[in-house]
Parts: C-alpha cells; structure tokens; sequence
C-alpha cells in the first residue's frame, strides 16, 4: 500500500496523467483479486459441505403425511431444544455465509 501511495505521489509531482495512476491502481486490484479468487472458491465448497451435512443431521418432522390427513396430533410444533437448536442456528448461519461468499465471488473480476 505505501509503495503504491509513493508511486501516485511520484506520479504527481512529474505530472503524469490521472489515468496512468488509475490504471496502476487498477491491476493491484486485479492482482488481490487473482490471489483471493481460490481461497474463496475452497472456502466455498467447505461451507457448501456443511451446509448439506447441517441439513442432513437436522430431526426429520412429521413430513408429508399430516398434510394428507394422516395422524400426527402430537408432532404438528416441536420446540427445539439443545442440540437440536444449535443445529438448526448452525445451518442458518453457514447458509448466510455462504450466500455472502458467493455474492464476493461473483463482484471479483475473474480473468
């Protein structure tokens, strides 16, 4: 960072042009962004992973049967409780996390 700061520094006092500086600003956006792009692509796939082993441990309900009239008076609410809720908090929280991670990964200009 300092050293681009004395390269726009140095650029302004020989006089170049604005557009020489932004586009040295411009690749060492494009370079931190090469170097993120994998990173987050792994980061990616681990969240994506447990987002469906989250799913997958999580209690089933009464499913589709009480919808047809089938006999689940008991199981129409259940409280989560214990490992159950932080369970279900977890999934919540890996699925915002994931969302967030991909809307990075789609703003970041691939090449």
């Amino acid at each position: 960072m300092q050293r681009l700061m004395y390269s726009m520094w140095q650029r302004k006092l020989t006089g170049a042009s604005a557009r020489g500086a932004s586009t040295c600003h411009e690749s060492e956006e494009e370079t931190l962004s090469q170097l993120w792009l994998p990173a987050l692509r792994v980061v990616q796939i681990i969240l994506s992973a447990a987002v469906i082993i989250f799913i997958l441990l999580q209690a089933r309900g009464a499913g589709l049967g009480s919808a047809f009239g089938g006999s689940s008076a008991g199981s129409v609410f259940k409280t989560r409780r214990g490992v159950e809720r932080l369970i279900f908090n977890l999934t919540i929280v890996f699925v915002v996390l994931f969302g967030i991670v991909s809307i990075i990964t789609l703003v970041l200009p691939a090449k």
